[in-house]
């Protein structure tokens, strides 16, 4: 009887020994699902790190390239305005070469030009036309681009081509004013000895 009894306490401890063991094996036992889940999120966040850094990258690209954009607009504009200055400084020494300054001109050769109106000392009035009239030797007009400057004051007042041997002078200023005429060949290379006359505008 005494047997039976001991062997059935043992029996229960038993029984609790293994109900706590298991109890402990459990509590000790890792979470599978909230770790997955945290790694989750771990990677989720990382990932949204790379997007905001490869958005930042590429609008540091763009910027890159809006900037070079913009440097290159500069750099054609300022070549534009650069050729345009050269064009337009061309342009003038054009016109300074056409002025009767006494430079790149040529050996006459035999060839005469004469003011044959109005006369030498001749007196307008103010608004009149004054009409030049030349004639030439040994240097026929017209032939081989042959052609002749008048000038007043050594200011340019046409350029005469083809066989015309007239040119009419308008809106001199009162006072006294010299009249030259210059021949000139089809290389626009002045003849070194041209004719002067000078006039009076009242």
């Amino acid at each position: 009887m005494f047997f039976g009894k001991h062997y059935l306490w043992m029996i229960v401890i038993g029984l609790v020994a293994v109900m706590a063991l298991t109890s402990a094996c459990a509590a000790q036992a890792p979470q599978g699902p909230a770790n997955s889940g945290d790694a989750q999120e771990v990677e989720q966040s990382g990932g949204e790190e790379q997007a905001v850094e490869d958005e930042s990258g590429d609008a540091d690209v763009m910027e890159h390239e809006a900037d070079e954009e913009h440097t290159a607009d500069e750099e054609h504009v300022a070549d534009e305005e650069h050729m345009a200055d050269e064009e337009h400084a061309a342009e003038h020494d054009g016109d300074e070469e056409h002025e009767h300054d006494g430079e790149a001109t040529i050996p006459n050769n035999g060839a005469i030009v004469r003011i044959t109106a109005p006369a030498d000392g001749a007196v307008f009035k103010q608004g009149e036309d004054i009409v030049v009239e030349i004639e030439t030797e040994n240097f026929p007009l017209g032939e081989n681009g042959n052609h002749w400057h008048v000038y007043v004051d050594d200011e340019s007042f046409g350029m005469i081509v083809g066989g015309d041997l007239d040119q009419v002078l308008r809106g001199l200023e009162p006072g006294e004013h010299e009249i030259s005429a210059s021949l000139s060949n089809g290389e626009h290379q002045e003849l070194e000895d041209g004719a002067q006359i000078t006039i009076t505008v009242e």
